[in-house]
């Protein structure tokens, strides 16, 4: 980072159109960077769910929590497909709590086949909130096609 930060200093003392365009770009690239490599943090416990997103922090409790519930979507990014894992969580005050991670199809289909352990960071996270709360929990939930696409 301390690399990128002194050329953009140093284009910064000067005033030229070319330095500032430059500069905007390197920031931008920075900034796409950061962003893309930014993953969320989610841990919980017999009382509470929490995430931590760049540095911003949110709390489920484990109590305010009505249902629970997975599904397989579809993000298209142009021509490219990306199918990801949504776990959904929907709290008392009609809130709903997604959080969602890339899949790959020999992954999930293992996951599902497995009663163990599954490497699988959001089905652990599925069967950690089922074993808490099983009236809530609602297993796999087919989407309707207009959701399914991101």
């Amino acid at each position: 980072m301390i690399l990128f930060a002194v050329p953009c200093f140093w284009l910064a003392s000067y005033s030229d159109s070319f330095s500032l365009l430059l500069l905007g770009l390197v920031a931008v690239i920075l900034t796409a960077g950061v962003l893309s490599s930014a993953k969320a943090v989610v841990y919980a416990n017999d009382e509470k769910l929490c995430r931590r997103y760049l540095n911003k922090d949110s709390v489920i409790m484990l109590s305010d929590v009505t249902e629970i519930s997975y599904s397989v979507c579809i993000e298209h990014h142009g021509r490219y497909a990306e199918q990801r894992l949504l776990l959904t969580i929907k709290t008392n005050d009609g809130t709903v709590h997604q959080l969602n991670d890339s899949l790959s199809a020999e992954s999930f289909v293992a996951a599902l086949d497995s009663d163990g352990e599954t490497n699988i960071p959001l089905i652990q996270l599925y069967r950690f909130l089922a074993e808490r709360l099983p009236d809530k929990a609602k297993g796999y939930v087919k989407q309707e096609k207009n959701e399914a696409d991101i």
